[in-house]
């Protein structure tokens, strides 16, 4: 079991890995880890809407567009037109995107 003070020292460690990694994002770094964190949560669960992956998240909507741009635009992420319905954008994570996460998730884990 870790103290409180080793937990602290870990999530900071972990943050600045993901300054890191997302050093071209500025001050969107945050923003965009947990977008690609939901999209890889969702994926796993087959629900990759974007509907569904800005849902629920403590940003406004228009703003999470952007940043799901962002992303698309430094090619952390794929977006299609749903097959079934039109309406629907689906969004996916490029293997580059999802290398970056399960790095980062294997450091928090440690």
């Amino acid at each position: 079991m870790h103290t409180k003070n080793q937990i602290a020292r870990m999530q900071l460690n972990n943050y600045s890995h993901r300054q890191r990694l997302f050093a071209r994002f500025g001050r969107l770094a945050e923003p965009c880890w947990i977008l690609l964190l939901r999209i890889y949560v969702d994926e796993n669960s087959g629900q990759t809407g974007v509907q569904r992956i800005i849902g629920g998240l403590n940003y406004g909507e228009t703003t999470l567009l952007r940043y799901l741009e962002k992303l698309e635009k430094e090619q952390f992420i794929q977006s299609r037109i749903d097959k079934k319905d039109r309406r629907v954008r689906k969004i996916a994570l490029t293997s580059a995107a999802r290398f970056a996460v399960e790095h980062l998730l294997s450091l928090e884990a440690k």
